[in-house]
């Protein structure tokens, strides 16, 4: 097992960098890196105001990047979430694309090093798990359109970390990161809150007020309007923030029902809401447990991307630690059936078939989104399993 481990790892680095050499050259044509940088320098030259006009942002964009074959990306980032950008104003356009793809590599592999400081992994369990990351859709995904998603699974982990080892202001600043994303975190900060992490919750909330007053300095009252006028917008405007590829019970129904988009959204809204009193609930009695982190992890946030109003598969690393505590802490638990069943249903988010599966049926008009489809059910015998087993483990642990 120890040669199979350090084979799979070795295979998947070198898949992972053969990969992301192969796509280099793509950036003329597809990168997300384009939206950040534009947004970074509209802000230094004082145009603040402007990073959520789209014509402006665009052609910004072009400016910096002179690629007349590829159209503009929307930046979607909330204002409080701007000044984690800000160091991209001063990084030179000609090697932004390599020092940014190097700096998401970097980001992704001190995840896996924490991740072992987190769990206590094993040699052979690291190795495991870098080829399980390397291997993942999603982390292909993020590094081939440069996406933010490697340093917020980097922030994620740290704050896992940070919370293990006690340090709950650590895990609060970690957790900041994710203001340029916040849906993805809300499920995460409920749990803190049902489990009286109060320090850490406290505190992310005082970095975000602060984050939120720079944020109002750096676009104005202008910039803020213009962020809820594009947001109102994208409601009805499908075309940049594009919901039906989102692998979330939103982004199904928008399959299936495509000219209900207004009742869609009501509708997913006010589940998304209710889950976080449901999430609240089971995060209330996790915190009599000791173990009520690594509950919450696999319990609560494979729902809470469900549920989501916008996740993409690129979003999806977070995940990542839920089912490393599920294969390392629940596996002589679960049925050898769904164990295989399981392996199974992943394989929709490993490459190759990640690739195929995003370009033939998410990008396409097919009913069924396949990711979708698995997260669903991973998110529901989660939810089985703390049902069925997690809430006796809390009862008796408590007497």
């Amino acid at each position: 097992m120890p040669f199979l481990a350090v084979a799979s790892a070795v295979l998947g680095v070198g898949t992972l960098a053969f990969l992301v050499l192969l796509f280099r050259g793509a950036f003329s044509s597809v990168s997300d890196l384009s939206q950040f940088m534009a947004g970074a320098h509209l802000i230094a030259s004082g145009e603040g105001a402007q990073v959520y006009v789209i014509s402006k942002l665009f052609a910004t964009e072009q400016a910096i990047f002179s690629y007349p074959a590829r159209g503009g990306v929307g930046l979607f980032v909330p204002p409080f979430g701007l000044p984690w950008l800000m160091p991209l104003a001063f990084l030179p356009a000609s090697i932004a694309p390599d020092v940014w793809k190097l700096f998401l590599i970097v980001c992704l592999s001190l995840s896996i090093f924490v991740l072992r400081k987190a769990f206590k992994l094993n040699f052979t369990a690291t190795c495991w798990l870098t080829a399980f990351i390397c291997f993942s859709g999603s982390t292909y995904e993020a590094l081939r359109i440069d996406q933010v998603a490697a340093p917020m699974f980097l922030a994620y982990c740290s704050a896992i970390w940070a919370i293990r080892a006690k340090r709950p202001y650590l895990a609060a600043l970690a957790l900041s990161v994710f203001l340029m994303k916040p849906q993805q975190i809300v499920p995460f900060v409920v749990l803190l809150i049902g489990a009286r992490q109060y320090k850490t919750v406290l505190g992310f909330a005082g970095i975000t007020a602060a984050l939120s007053a720079i944020a109002l300095a750096l676009v104005g009252v202008e910039g803020l309007h213009n962020y809820s006028t594009l947001i109102s917008s994208c409601i009805e405007d499908n075309r940049y923030m594009v919901p039906i590829i989102s692998c979330t019970l939103r982004g199904q129904l928008y399959r299936i029902f495509s000219n209900h988009h207004d009742v869609i959204n009501m509708f997913t809204l006010a589940v998304c809401c209710l889950s976080y009193i449901w999430f609240l609930t089971i995060a209330r009695r996790l915190s009599q447990s000791q173990h009520w982190l690594d509950y919450g992890l696999v319990v609560i946030m494979p729902m809470g991307v469900v549920l989501s109003p916008y996740c993409l598969s690129y979003d999806l690393l977070p995940l990542v630690p839920s089912l490393l505590i599920l294969m390392t802490q629940f596996e002589a638990t679960l049925p050898p059936p769904a164990i295989l069943l399981g392996m199974l249903l992943t394989m929709v988010f490993v490459i190759p078939f990640s690739i195929f599966i995003h370009q033939d049926w998410i990008l396409t008009a097919q009913v069924l989104n396949p990711q979708f489809a698995v997260l669903f059910i991973f998110a529901v015998a989660c939810m089985t399993l703390y049902y069925k087993d997690l809430r006796k483990r809390v009862a008796a642990e408590v007497i």
